[in-house]
């Protein structure tokens, strides 16, 4: 079949019907850059229209920064199922903010923050403000809206959406079909707060859990909160593990230090998509609990 190269514009013989261009070497050249582009000049002219450089946050994980970082000014949900790792390597973000002496708002929705582990990782207190006075999310949604106009912090983490729930959900029967509750005042918090964000440049991270529909005869996974936050969101990023991956792989004292997680970009708005990475995750030192604990009497 006759077809036009898009790239010279010649005819040409085709032999698949897509076919694009007559040879190779339009081929490379129309997927090359145009070299009389200038960068700098147009990046000059975006920013004048009020489009800001995207600013990043180190997670102090190597491989996980090489995979991205976090956007300044921007909503980030980081997903997976328990255990994965999640909290972990938000934690591992607020170390190395604190030696920036950079501020973080950590919202412990599941008020399970353990202080030891704060202390082992070295995180500095005065660079790091916590609430976890209430799960109901019209309590959190204002902590959040105050946090994001007053531009206090650098970074806001909300841990995790999933585990919050709202007053009328809490004030209905058990039995009660709260369908949407938690999904419509999601939406209206990041639509109240998204601007906020952009315009004190603070990085707001959510982090949502995996959880699987009951009674699918095939396997799927959806994240609580309804669909507000990976709409808004500009970057978010998948964590999985194995058992397999932890690591020493046959450790003397049965004992493992920590394990393997694979992280994958499903969607973004500041660089590549669908990239993959595996990092390590270390667990913190096991506590000694005190002797009296330890040689309890038996009955």
């Amino acid at each position: 079949m006759k077809k036009q190269c898009e790239h010279c514009g010649k005819n040409f013989k085709a032999q698949r019907a897509t076919a694009k261009y007559c040879s190779v070497n339009c081929r490379v050249k129309a997927s090359s850059p145009n070299k009389s582009y200038d960068r700098e000049k147009n990046l000059a002219a975006f920013q004048k229209m009020g489009l800001v450089k995207t600013e990043w946050i180190t997670t102090g994980i190597k491989d996980f920064d090489a995979l991205t970082k976090i956007p300044r000014g921007r909503i980030t949900q980081i997903q997976g199922p328990y255990g994965v790792g999640k909290t972990t390597l938000c934690l591992n973000m607020i170390k190395g903010l604190s030696q920036q002496k950079q501020k973080v708002l950590y919202i412990d929705s599941e008020a399970s923050l353990n202080p030891e582990l704060l202390v082992d990782l070295e995180i500095d207190a005065e660079y790091f403000t916590l609430y976890n006075e209430s799960a109901y999310l019209e309590d959190i949604s204002e902590v959040i809206r105050v946090a994001a106009k007053s531009g206090d912090y650098d970074l806001v983490i909300f841990d995790s959406l999933a585990m919050t729930t709202t007053k009328a959900i809490a004030e209905n029967d058990i039995t009660a079909s709260n369908i949407g509750q938690k999904a419509k005042l999601t939406h209206k918090l990041i639509q109240l707060t998204q601007m906020d964000f952009k315009n004190t440049n603070t990085a707001f991270v959510v982090i949502n859990q995996e959880r699987e529909v009951i009674g699918s005869y095939v396997p799927q996974k959806y994240t609580p909160g309804g669909s507000a936050v990976p709409y808004a969101a500009s970057l978010i990023v998948a964590l999985k593990t194995i058992k397999s991956w932890r690591f020493p792989k046959s450790p003397k004292d049965g004992v493992y230090s920590g394990h393997e997680v694979e992280a994958t970009i499903i969607k973004s708005k500041v660089n590549q998509p669908w990239r993959t990475e595996k990092f390590k995750l270390y667990y913190p030192k096991p506590v000694a609990m005190p002797q009296e604990e330890v040689d309890a009497p038996a009955f």
